[in-house]
């Protein structure tokens, strides 16, 4: 009964984070993250009852900040306060627009949409990080769709579906490793069966946006198409610098600091930006933004309560519970299934719910599923819950950086769901 206790704090956060944001749909996006904040320090209040009596308040302390302090987690918000810094010296050159216009030049206007997802799915399958992808495309389709006039929550919907796609098939994708190696998988098999999953949803996600593209939206193109010049292509060098060296295999935290000096390299030979703007990129960069804060915050505070959770058995309540083995392979698929998401949803980081779910999977479907379907039902849950969740970092970095609520995005989130109906298919009808 305590473990299944420990699950409640978890659960008071997500239902005042989702009836706060729908009861005030028209709160400013900065104000709806303080919404988010608060949601999960109230679960926090509440999470402390649901320790062991004789555990002291040091070691409660201490379990907090043991899941606020992991290694996932500090390097995410590594990433969000140097892709601030990056985006805001990038705006200050005129990097920015340079990449917008280049953008208006060369995508042709009847496939915007498709070519923003066709583009973030291949950035993100190079490189193998959803949150790279965003955090490299969303500043500038951001920009793009002010300029063509389009829905916001469009285009970071959009984004965020081409990162997860890009990321689910990724070979160099830390959940595509964590599945394979906890599953004793083939690679080639898992990659393999996961194409015969994501390919449907994602052809199926092109032709909605194609249709969208040309009659939902109303795309205004400018009336004076823009001049390119080497200048271009001079000031959006650190983006070309930053997909190459992502391409390569370098961590996402060495681009963004290279492409920051870069940046200001360029800005001060264009004489854009003077030594006095360089001491305020850090300030202005992050600190300027409410919203990058708030989820800085956040993603530490909701890391910590699920370490809470995790630490006084609610996670494991979870895996006894559904990790119970069973005669029907249908029902052992979707029973693995349904815990993948399950724990995501407790955790929102997707590889660490891989890495606590994959034990039990392999035991329920050792002899009955194969290796590579497990891996496939790990991944692409873990992956689709954590392309739909209004709270996990993918989907409140996009809503940030378009100034809006992270549940504006979920109407638009059309791969993740075309991609779960997928799954739901494939269990259904192979083995």
């Amino acid at each position: 009964m305590r473990r299944a206790l420990s699950l409640l704090p978890f659960l008071i956060f997500f239902t005042i984070f989702i009836s706060l944001n729908l009861y005030y749909p028209l709160i400013e996006a900065e104000v709806k993250s303080d919404f988010a904040l608060f949601s999960v320090f109230i679960a926090l209040i509440c999470s402390i009852a649901t320790f062991k009596r004789n555990t002291s308040l040091n070691e409660r302390v201490a379990v907090f900040v043991k899941g606020a302090s992991q290694e996932p987690v500090i390097h995410m918000c590594f990433v969000f306060l140097f892709s601030t810094m990056l985006s805001y010296a990038l705006e200050k050159t005129g990097g920015s627009q340079s990449a917008v216009d280049l953008a208006l030049s060369f995508m042709p206007k009847s496939f915007i949409l498709p070519g923003i997802f066709i583009s973030t799915s291949l950035f993100s399958l190079c490189v193998g990080t959803s949150m790279g992808a965003i955090v490299s495309f969303m500043p500038i389709f951001y920009k793009l769709s002010q300029e063509l006039m389009i829905n916001p929550p469009l285009i970071a919907g959009t984004v965020v579906g081409g990162a997860i796609l890009g990321d689910n098939l990724s070979m160099l994708s830390d959940t595509t490793i964590a599945a394979v190696k906890v599953t004793g998988s083939n690679m080639y098999e898992k990659v393999k069966d996961n194409l015969i999953i994501a390919l449907p949803a994602a052809l199926i996600t092109i032709i909605i946006l194609a249709y969208m593209n040309n009659s939902v939206i109303a795309i205004k193109p400018p009336i004076f198409p823009p001049d390119i010049t080497i200048l271009n292509f001079l000031k959006i060098s650190p983006y070309i610098v930053v997909f190459t060296l992502a391409l390569i295999g370098y961590d996402i935290l060495f681009e963004l600091v290279l492409g920051i000096v870069l940046t200001t390299g360029i800005g001060l030979y264009l004489e854009k930006i003077t030594f006095l703007d360089i001491l305020t990129f850090f300030d202005h960069g992050f600190y300027k933004s409410k919203g990058i804060v708030g989820i800085f915050i956040l993603v530490l505070l909701l890391s910590g309560l699920s370490q809470i959770v995790k630490h006084n058995g609610g996670i494991q309540f979870l895996l006894d519970i559904l990790g119970k083995d069973r005669k029907s392979i249908l029902r052992t698929k979707f029973e693995i299934l349904l815990l993948t998401i399950l724990v995501n949803s407790a955790i929102a980081i997707n590889t660490i719910s891989i890495l606590l779910v994959g034990p039990i999977a392999s035991k329920l479907s050792h002899k009955k599923i194969s290796f590579a379907r497990t891996a496939n039902i790990l991944d692409v849950g873990a992956c689709v819950s954590q392309g739909i969740l209004p709270y996990t970092p993918q989907m409140l970095l996009a809503a940030t950086i378009c100034q809006i609520s992270p549940i504006a995005i979920m109407p638009y989130l059309f791969y993740p769901y075309l991609l779960f109906i997928s799954l739901l298919g494939n269990l259904l009808y192979k083995r």
